[in-house]
This record gives C-alpha cells, structure tokens and sequence, in this order.
C-alpha cells in the first residue's frame, strides 16, 4: 500500500505520519508534499498511491485545484483545522474529512472506509463534483465586526480593498482607507469569504480586485501590483500564480 501526504504544516505532517506508522506498519510513504505546485508536479511524474492524506488549505490555495489539473483516481482524506466545508458530502462517497488536529479514532475510522471502499470498488466522485458541492454548502461571511474605540462597527465585504498582515497583526484595509485590526487568521478569513472576491496572493495579503491600481510587468515573468490604498512592501505575483491569478482577475 503506497500513501501520499499533502500537507504544508509540519507537526501535522507528523502526526499523520506516526499514524500511518501505527495503523499501516506495512504502508510505504512515497512522498510529503507541501504546496499545489508541488504536488501536481510529483503527480505529473510519478504512479499514483493508493491512498492521499491531503490537507484543504495549502500556502498556495486550496487543494481541489490539484484535482483539477490533475486526473488522481486514488482514494483521498481530507484533513483541515476548520468545519465549514461539507462534510456530510464527502462522506456519501469515497472521500472522507478529518478535522485536525486528527484523532487516532477518526483516523482509524478513516482507514476502515478505505477497506470498505476498495473490498466494494465504489466509483470516486469527479473532481468538479467535489467543489461543486463544497461551493453549495460553503455559508460565506457578507461583513466583519471590528472595534472602533468603545464601540463595535461593521465593515461591509464590499467595503474591503485587502485583508493584511500589518506590524505582526492581521488588519481589514478599507477602499477608504481606514484600517481594522483582526484576530483572525488569514487562512480563516480566506476560508470564511467568496473565492471569487478576493485572492491570496501570498502569506501577508488577501485582495480584492477593486484594490489593484496597477499591474506591472516584473523580471522572470512574475507580476508587480500596485494597490489602492497603498501596501508598504511590494506585492509581487510569482510566475507559477500568474495564470491563476489573471483567470481570478478576469472573473473565470
């Protein structure tokens, strides 16, 4: 039995791992991948395991888009820090959903939907059908409440140019120009709002169109953003995000 990890934190990378050595002393790990980019690169290349540990949320976007370029018929469990998703859809089929940090019971339950599922031969669910019915149960925050000296606002999502990273605190900037502190985490927020409104284009920032003043062409076909208001640091689209940028931009 070969295994595949995909996940970009370490201590949950190695609590899978000293499960798998538990549960599947006989497995192989074939490999640990930590991003979209290099998983679709290693699947491009390799024969396919027979069972994938993938994590939701990756440093650069959410795992379905592995699926999405990538035709995996191996069996999949998914894993993440947060409850939003469909649950009850993945588990209709052949894919199953742990909530981390992963149990040794829920991963033992994981393992036993695998025998079941290979014994029986049950047809996976197509990649898009998957995303199809995360996008219908996914509830997407509309606004944020923020303090405003003794008393509590509410900042509309349309009102947002960009959720950042700011002196070691994660901040709402508004198109106003105004600046909210948050406690929430920039994996959480990109989790709680439309894909489709904003874009992570790394770990210290997340867009809206309405905030890109400017693109400008940068050395190794990378791109530069000039944003409004303006962010101190450059923000910089890497050449493996640039295709997938521009088809957010569009609207694709």
């Amino acid at each position: 039995m070969k295994i595949v990890i995909i996940e970009d934190e370490y201590q949950a990378q190695n609590r899978l791992q000293k499960l798998i050595a538990k549960h599947l002393p006989q497995a192989e790990l074939v490999a640990i991948l930590d991003s979209i980019e290099s998983s679709v690169q290693w699947f491009s290349a390799h024969h396919e395991p027979d069972l994938i540990f993938s994590d939701i949320q990756l440093s650069d976007g959410l795992s379905f888009k592995i699926f999405q370029q990538i035709e995996i018929r191996a069996f999949v469990v998914f894993t993440t820090a947060y409850d939003e998703y469909a649950i009850e859809a993945f588990k209709l089929n052949s894919i199953d959903y742990l909530l981390k940090p992963v149990s040794e019971e829920s991963f033992e339950k994981s393992l036993q939907k695998y025998r079941n599922l290979t014994s029986n031969k049950s047809p996976l669910l197509d990649p898009q059908q998957w995303l199809n019915l995360i996008e219908q149960r996914v509830k997407y925050k509309c606004r944020f409440l923020v303090d405003i000296g003794q008393s509590i606002g509410v900042i509309e999502i349309k009102q947002i140019a960009y959720f950042a990273l700011i002196d070691k605190q994660i901040c709402i900037v508004t198109h106003e120009m105004e600046k909210y502190p948050l406690k929430d985490s920039l994996d959480k927020i990109e989790a709680e709002i439309e894909p489709h409104l904003f874009y992570r284009i790394n770990r210290q920032i997340l867009l809206s169109a309405g905030a890109i003043r400017k693109i400008h062409l940068h050395f190794n076909y990378k791109l530069k953003l000039e944003l409004n208001p303006p962010f101190d640091e450059d923000i910089i689209v890497s050449k493996a995000k640039v295709a997938e940028f521009k088809a957010w931009l569009s609207g694709f």
